[in-house]
């Protein structure tokens, strides 16, 4: 059983090196696959995370946290706000103080018209980084949409 989860947990890492790769070159859809394929394998490996030393459990957690929260990227990157959104969903529930998670789930808020939602993550990311650049572009972002849609 563990060598067979240490094969699905090197298997995932490298899922995770392909679609990082991709990203580099603006390929989002073929990264999107390789984080998706890379949470696929470890999806087997986090439903045996109690009966795993606190090590291994602690790579499978960091691993799939990196794996979703990069597939937030690619979905939002490729106009794919919903499921953006659902993907930093999945993130905050482990880990609520997640600031990739956070600002992927406020940037996917806001194309989705969910502005007081995204306004309170990023209220969030602020208290948690208040230096973020990232936060300073979502809330620019989020008024100049507020401006638009009037």
């Amino acid at each position: 059983m563990k060598s067979m989860l240490r094969i699905r947990l090197a298997n995932a890492q490298q899922c995770k090196q392909n679609g990082n790769d991709l990203v580099k070159s603006k390929n989002w859809a073929e990264a999107l696959r390789f984080y998706e394929d890379g949470s696929e394998q470890l999806g087997v490996a986090k439903a045996a995370a109690p009966l795993m030393s606190e090590s291994l459990g602690k790579r499978v957690r960091e691993l799939s946290t990196a794996l979703i929260n990069n597939a937030s990227l690619c979905h939002l990157k490729l106009g794919q706000y919903k499921a953006a959104h659902e993907c930093s969903k999945e993130v905050l529930k482990e880990d609520s103080a997640n600031i990739k998670a956070l600002c992927r789930n406020a940037a996917a808020l806001i194309e989705l018209g969910k502005d007081q939602l995204a306004k309170t993550a990023l209220d969030k990311v602020q208290k948690l980084s208040p230096s973020s650049k990232q936060v300073a572009q979502l809330m620019a972002r989020l008024e100049e949409k507020k401006k638009i849609e009037g």
